[in-house]
């Protein structure tokens, strides 16, 4: 059977997944609501977590119980904060993450183990893993990550050279795209994740507040109300010159009649913010010279950014394309093997590189390389003892630390060779020989101090999943054998040595399930 491989857009506000027939023509799936649009939201009940709509529900009621916007705050080092216990963005985002395979599974009939995520451009390896991790623990066993604007120039037929600008409701991301004979290159990516439509809101709600006499922040109750209100009237305005707001009944006591909003009040509000996404496009643009500008995400429709793109010479294309569909039409597209007609070729965004004991930055893969990539340098201890290899991703402006990898018993002169590899998806993976010894890893999120029984906990869980989609493969007799190795996983002591010894023996009874021997 043909492996089933889900196109995901995690947007702010809304989450999209999209397949592609065998025509290769992608199509938005609908999740169990009926919906081509899933809210992107998370929320800790009773009952445990919930996503989606019945999340969105919550967020109503128990705001401080809800969360949206999890995917923006990848890498910032936020926590949420529920009944005496911190969560990760990563965590929050699983639940999600979760329901969008299992709505696929229930639509199609059939597992769905692979997907492909579309991210922003300007996410660090760190916050890439991080991404990738939290789609292996919703089930996910094989990840492809794709940048977003890249994925919407996939899904874009048209060629040559152009800039795809995607102004989401999280994020601002640019990419040069040079699209000859079915290849897709990428010849730059750069973004913020401080800016997207969702500022936008942020702005007209406290400017609403206002308006009714009230002086209303992110901590109001009533905020989420208002930040939904303010994304309905932004829309509106984007075809209306005008907008009356009804104020929903009992929001604000005393204001009950409409109030009128007016695109120019909008625009007035939001010149500022939109002066920036122009600045970072035009930059981009000089520097390429491409032939067209192509404009996706749901905030490239106002149309005073648009109007200000013209004025300093960056008229839109025509993309062909919902502006909202773009992306997850582009990662469904990756998901297809990749062949002559059909062939992408994406670059570093940023350098890679390592500081060294002087405190310099040695540079071992530079800006714009292509993906996959792969690079290797010796260097001589200074001195002796433990040393710390500080892995450092470099930008212009400026160096970002990743991680860093300890090595002991060194003596000044020996000599140390770190070796970086970046896989087509952006995926760091770091090796280091000295000597005899050998470290080689993915590397986590800076600073990121994992609990080992809650690791070992996952490890398990992931274990039981397999074993649960293998069951449907096999006899009777057989899903009695693997249902008794789960309960025996289940069993496991969080020890270290005991769990890898276990998991071991696990896999080796599937493969042998796999290759049609007795499981025994």
């Amino acid at each position: 059977m043909e492996e089933v491989m889900l196109g995901i857009d995690l947007g702010t506000r809304y989450a999209l997944t999209a397949l592609c027939r065998e025509d290769h023509r992608p199509y938005i799936l609908p999740n169990r609501w009926g919906s081509e649009r899933t809210p992107s939201v998370v929320a800790l009940t009773e009952r445990g977590w919930v996503a989606g709509e019945e999340a969105a529900r919550v967020s109503l009621l128990r705001p401080d119980r809800a969360w949206w916007n999890v995917k923006r705050r990848i890498g910032t080092g936020w926590k949420a904060r529920c009944d005496g216990r911190s969560y990760s963005p990563e965590e929050l985002l699983v639940p999600l993450l979760r329901l969008l395979r299992e709505d696929a599974e229930a639509l199609l009939g059939r597992y769905v183990l692979s997907g492909v995520l579309a991210l922003p451009a300007h996410f660090s390896f760190s916050e890439r893993e991080a991404l990738s991790r939290a789609a292996r623990e919703a089930g996910f066993e094989k990840v492809i990550l794709v940048n977003e604007p890249t994925a919407a120039a996939l899904a874009s037929e048209s060629r040559g050279r152009h800039l795809v600008l995607d102004f989401g409701a999280g994020t601002v991301d640019l990419s040069v795209v040079e699209v000859e004979d079915g290849v897709w290159q990428i010849l730059e990516s750069r973004g913020r994740s401080d800016l997207g439509g969702a500022d936008i809101d942020r702005l007209l709600a406290e400017d609403l507040f206002r308006r009714c006499g009230e002086r209303g922040d992110e901590d109001d109750s009533r905020w989420p109300l208002l930040q939904a209100e303010s994304e309905a009237v932004k829309v509106a305005l984007s075809e209306a010159r005008s907008c009356p707001w009804h104020v929903p009944a009992g929001l604000f006591p005393g204001v009950s009649s409409p109030v009128d909003v007016t695109r120019a009040e909008l625009e007035t509000l939001i010149t500022p913010l939109l002066e920036q996404v122009v600045d970072l496009t035009e930059d981009l643009w000089l520097r390429h010279r491409p032939e067209s500008l192509l404009l996706v995400g749901g905030s490239s429709r106002i149309p005073l950014l648009r109007r200000l793109l013209e004025e300093r010479g960056m008229k839109a294309g025509r993309l062909r394309l919902c502006p909202d569909e773009a992306v997850v039409f582009g990662a469904a597209l990756r998901g297809l093997p990749q062949k002559a007609e059909r062939l992408l070729l994406d670059v570093l965004s940023e350098g890679l590189g390592i500081r060294t004991a002087d405190g310099a930055v040695a540079l071992l893969l530079d800006r714009g390389t292509p993906l996959p990539a792969a690079a290797r340098r010796r260097f001589v201890a200074t001195g002796s003892g433990r040393i710390q290899v500080e892995v450092l991703q470099v930008a212009r402006e400026g160096e970002r630390a990743l991680g860093s990898l300890s090595i002991s018993s060194l003596s000044r002169g020996d000599e140390v060779e770190v070796a970086f590899r970046v896989d087509g998806g952006g995926s760091l993976h770091v090796e280091i020989r000295y000597g005899q010894e050998r470290l080689w890893r993915i590397l986590p999120l800076e600073g990121e101090k994992e609990d080992r029984g809650e690791a070992f906990r996952r490890n398990r869980e992931r274990l039981e999943h397999k074993l649960a989609l293998l069951s449907g493969l096999l006899d009777a007799e057989r899903q009695d054998r693997l249902r008794s190795l789960v309960g025996k996983i289940r069993l496991l002591p969080d020890d270290d040595e005991a769990v890898r010894s276990e998991a071991m023996e696990v896999l080796d009874h599937l493969a042998a399930a796999l290759e049609g021997e007795d499981v025994s």
